[in-house]
């Protein structure tokens, strides 16, 4: 059987060395003259320079990401941060990510814990955005900029920009998985690994090569046109 795959970023590598390990034939169609997409090194003076993503593993070798690449069998050393974030205040003190709440006076502490706790278990419905949703409960410029910090940080976003559910899940994942690790090697240790799990099972990266078109045939995915070549299934399905 097999499967082909647009896109040589982190999913498409994933998704590519998953199934070249479950037996599929796999071809991978990339249109930039390397792979990794934004998860990916670029050489500089010496440096090696991320392509978009920071050289960061999500919630380091605990995470979804690593278990994922445990699963597919890639050699990733992952070094967990430690401790596992750091909030600077105005007076250049330091206060560990979990003690956060150190920032307040005792009563909002133990109104906050009580509020995050019940949060963190039933996520707010609606699209009410973060900030609003610490505004329903306090106004304090601490937590504000805090919040902001913590999305620009997370999704390159301010606070008023995200729903308050995501970023609360976001959290919630923080306190079950730890905090991010760091790939050695970066980015590229983590995208070659993959590349070279797919190449050993026989799969095929193609890059400069840009897919035309999806061939259909009664709503099944038959093949792909890229670079003006067809390539075809041998089975139902495309992973994109």
């Amino acid at each position: 059987m097999k499967a082909l795959i647009i896109g040589a970023g982190l999913g498409g590598l994933l998704a590519g060395a998953k199934l070249s390990k479950a037996g599929y034939e796999v071809e991978v169609f990339e249109r930039l003259p390397f792979i990794g997409g934004r998860f990916a090194n670029l050489e500089y003076r010496g440096f090696k320079l991320s392509t978009g993503a920071l050289h960061m593993i999500p919630h380091g070798s605990r995470g979804p990401l690593a278990q994922l690449l445990r699963e597919v069998g890639a050699e990733v050393t992952i070094i967990d941060s430690n401790p596992m974030a750091i909030i600077k205040k105005e007076d250049e003190s330091n206060i560990e990510f979990h003690d956060f709440k150190k920032g307040l006076p005792v009563t909002k502490q133990v109104k906050l814990g009580t509020i995050l706790a019940y949060s963190l278990k039933f996520k707010p419905k609606g699209d009410i955005s973060f900030r609003d949703w610490i505004l329903k409960y306090f106004s304090d410029e601490f937590l504000l900029r805090l919040a902001d910090s913590y999305c620009g940080w997370s999704l390159s976003l301010a606070a008023k920009d995200v729903p308050a559910h995501e970023v609360l899940e976001i959290i919630d994942n923080m306190y079950r998985y730890k905090g991010p690790g760091i790939p050695a090697g970066g980015c590229g240790a983590v995208t070659e690994s993959l590349s070279g799990i797919i190449r050993s099972n026989g799969g095929k990266i193609n890059i400069r090569t840009c897919v035309d078109r999806i061939i259909t045939d009664d709503g099944a995915a038959k093949g792909v046109s890229a670079n003006g070549f067809f390539s075809r299934l041998t089975c139902r399905g495309l992973t994109g």
